[in-house]
């Protein structure tokens, strides 16, 4: 390449990395460092920004080779993701935090204690409401029927489909071929044959997200967890979903128990790394949002060394009294991780990350958001920078760095692209997209060079040649965060189902491909033709499918959605489809021209909730978190029914209606005020009454009705699926088998008797309908 034009090219993807890192938005707010600010003073502060300075999503679909294609697009780039980024996290946050805009400590509890977490504890715990007559004999689980919850997938990364994010990567470190990994929303897998088969380990823990793995060299069967996501999305939020602490397993993974580093979701926590002394595997410290934690006495009990945010740490493998730790500084310490002392490198981004040559540990690199790598060949006496590797970050989202364990020079840089060197950072090359772009983490095969195991949006993959090709790793792995899904009346082996990071899917029985890119959204299928699939990208980009998936027409609505737009096919007339997005808008021709059917509706900005009764389509309930509104004259006029729901506390999710009486539905309810989580009417919202009975406190995100004699309603929570019909007094737990996963979307499929859910981080699941 000309020198000039390299030179040219590192500067502009430098330029954009540090607009990135800035979050310009942030400006907007009141007072930027202030503790006391909540989610809304940030919402407002987005929102002002982007009012100002929109974004164009559409980009979002362009292919993924940036370098060389000038400032404007990867400008355009790094906006969206940093846009996606905020927009996730909000999706996911307003409903746990509302009203306040603040995690109530008091309210929040670990979900140990407000539900049984394994099969065996249900069983015990909930004896004659055992919805399948489950029973424990000589101490042996007996089934008479097979596991009610069972997945569906996506298991592999085939047909262009991609799995899911892979937030960390151990080995164990007497034998190569036992791996584990951490998903944000999937919990842990082992595999135990280089990666041939995996196992999930972590299902039924308080919560299965994973930051950071750590095994104690003495002895592998001893294994620490970092439970949260700590880089879901940006800085300040400090991650997607929140630490319950550190846990520990003694055999491998098979069983868990709380270390004395133990929280609350409701703190707001995450850890970040999560290191173990090389020789003294007593001795671990954790780089955590709330600073530096030290033990050394397994876990029992933990010192809190650094107050300040704090992004890595690493033991000297050869020497574990060294360890230096980040924040916006590099410290280093001496004496095993007891004290530390600042050293002079410093980064003015949103996340620093730092690397030890283990066959030169004299020889420290490390990563700074705004792009630029850190070189000190003095165990960090001195520090100076190195060729910029021009290596596109997302802040604090994409930011890897990963040193050799053979080499000190092969240095591996990576964020929605990857960058190798392999003279120390004189210069850097490009390496392919390994399966992915967007990554998280990267793991050199121990003793090895060029075999390595990249971890990012789309799962695992493997090299053996530094990057110049790669296969996937994800076969028996099932760790997709979907949003939602759309089942085929006619075909149970056709449905549609959109993805965090990896768009909208199509599964055909067998398999899940790729339709669309982007981040996939709602889905539905139309239910006279399976080939007519309708699906949506973030805030409400819609389009329409007549080949099967194989091609789409934009039929987008006259206005922005909210991130997650609802919308729906009448149940009468196929081509006429519905969606809700700043208003409630009806299509008689498939989504080519839209009619406003409802106006503006008091208090509500962006629709988030739009259900179309199956029994009368004059029947229509609308709304966002804290308003429900309803018509029963097919939009001619609206009645505002939120009167008798609780939504001064808690955030309005999802309605389920019965297919018997458009009168009849039901309201659940996000939040953490116990006894508040379904409502039900039978006057359509004239009145609401409180059905929510002994439900674990926790956040309940959807509801499906079940046409049955005893009008059965499914649940979906942050731990799983309860059910309720008329002859029951209570809500029984209905997850045999399923993780304590966030589940977001139910459908029932009538003519296989199987009920399907969308769950945030262990994919697609099905379970037999209960037998009322």
């Amino acid at each position: 390449m000309i020198p000039k034009l390299k030179n040219c090219i590192v500067a502009i993807l430098l330029l954009a990395a540090s607009s990135a890192n800035a979050q310009r938005w942030l400006n907007e707010l009141p007072q930027k460092d202030d503790p006391n600010l909540s989610f809304y003073d940030y919402k407002r502060a987005f929102e002002s920004y982007y009012e100002k300075n929109p974004v164009n999503l559409q980009l979002d679909r362009i292919s993924t080779s940036v370098i060389f294609k000038g400032i404007d697009e990867i400008k355009n780039r790094t906006e969206i993701e940093e846009f996606k980024m905020y927009k996730r996290w909000e999706w996911f946050t307003e409903p746990r935090v509302y009203p306040s805009g603040k995690w109530d400590f008091e309210k929040i509890k670990l979900i140990k204690e407000n539900i049984p977490n394994t099969d065996r504890e249900m069983i015990l715990k909930f004896g004659p409401k055992n919805p399948l007559n489950v029973r424990i004999i000589n101490d042996k689980i007996i089934w008479p029927i097979l596991k009610t919850w069972r997945p569906l997938g996506p298991n592999d990364a085939v047909g262009g489909t991609k799995m899911g994010r892979v937030n960390c990567i151990e080995f164990d470190p007497t034998n190569i071929k036992t791996v584990y990994i951490g998903s944000p929303g999937g919990g842990i897998w082992k595999t135990a044959d280089y990666g041939n088969t995996w196992k999930p380990i972590f299902d039924f823990q308080p919560t299965i997200s994973t930051g950071d793995i750590a095994i104690d060299k003495t002895n592998p069967k001893i294994v620490y967890v970092a439970t949260s996501d700590a880089f879901g999305y940006g800085s300040p939020f400090w991650g997607g979903t929140y630490s319950v602490g550190v846990m520990k397993s003694i055999d491998g993974g098979s069983t868990w128990a709380p270390t004395g580093l133990s929280w609350t979701v409701g703190q707001n926590r995450t850890i970040r790394r999560l290191v173990i002394h090389p020789t003294n595997g007593k001795i671990l410290l954790a780089a955590t949002s709330d600073g530096v934690y030290r033990t050394e006495d397994a876990g029992i009990t933990w010192k809190h060394l650094i107050l300040n945010s704090a992004f890595d740490v690493e033991f000297q493998q050869n020497d574990g009294n060294i360890a230096y730790a980040t924040t916006d500084k590099v410290l280093k310490s001496i004496d095993a991780g007891a004290t530390f002392s600042n050293l002079t490198a410093t980064c003015a981004g949103s996340r620093y990350n730092i690397e030890i040559a283990k066959t030169n540990p004299k020889i420290l690199y490390t990563l700074c958001t705004d792009g630029t790598v850190q070189k000190s060949t003095n165990s960090g006496a001195s520090w100076a920078p190195v060729t910029a590797p021009g290596v596109t970050l997302y802040g604090y989202y994409d930011n890897v760095l990963a040193v050799s364990p053979v080499d000190p020079n092969i240095v591996y840089v990576a964020g929605f692209d990857i960058k190798k060197s392999t003279n120390g950072g004189t210069s850097w090359s490009s390496v392919p997209a390994q399966g992915h772009v967007d990554n998280h983490c990267i793991e050199f095969i121990p003793g090895s060079s060029s075999m390595m195991l990249f971890g990012n949006d789309g799962g695992l993959f493997y090299t053996t040649n530094g990057g110049a090709t790669s296969a996937s790793w994800n076969k028996g792995l099932s760790i997709t965060q979907f949003y939602r899904l759309g089942i085929c009346k006619l075909d149970a082996n056709v449905m549609a189902c959109g993805a965090q990071d990896n768009g909208n899917m199509k599964y055909n029985g067998a398999t899940f491909t790729n339709i669309t890119g982007g981040d996939g959204m709602e889905n539905f299928i139309d239910w006279s033709n399976c080939k007519t699939i309708y699906s949506a990208t973030q805030n409400g980009s819609l389009n329409r499918s007549t080949d099967g998936g194989a091609t789409y027409t934009g039929v987008s609505t006259p206005s922005t959605g909210a991130w997650i737009t609802p919308w729906c096919q009448d149940p009468f007339t196929a081509k006429t489809i519905y969606a809700g997005t700043n208003k409630v808008y009806k299509s008689l021709n498939q989504g080519t021209l839209w009619t406003d059917i409802s106006g503006a509706l008091a208090g509500v900005f962006r629709f988030t909730i739009l259900k179309v009764s199956n029994q009368s389509n004059k029947f229509i309930y609308a709304g966002s978190g804290n308003k429900l509104y309803m018509t029963d004259n097919a939009g001619a006029s609206w009645k505002d029914i939120t009167a008798g729901l609780p939504v001064a506390g808690n955030y309005l999710m999802d309605v389920a209606i019965s297919d018997k009486d458009s009168k009849v539905a039901w309201a659940v309810l996000s939040g953490y005020n116990a006894g508040e989580k379904v409502y039900k009417t039978k006057d359509a919202g004239v009145t609401w009454t409180n059905i929510s009975g002994t439900l674990p406190n926790m956040p309940v995100n959807c509801a499906v009705y079940e046409n049955n004699p005893k009008n059965a309603v499914y649940i979906g929570t942050d731990a799983g699926v309860y059910y309720i019909n008329d002859g029951l007094a209570d809500w029984v737990p209905y997850k045999w088998g399923l993780p304590n996963v966030i589940v977001d979307e139910l459908e029932i499929h009538y003519a296989t008797k199987v009920i399907r859910a969308a769950t945030y981080g262990r994919g697609m699941w099905y379970a037999a309908l209960k037998i009322p």
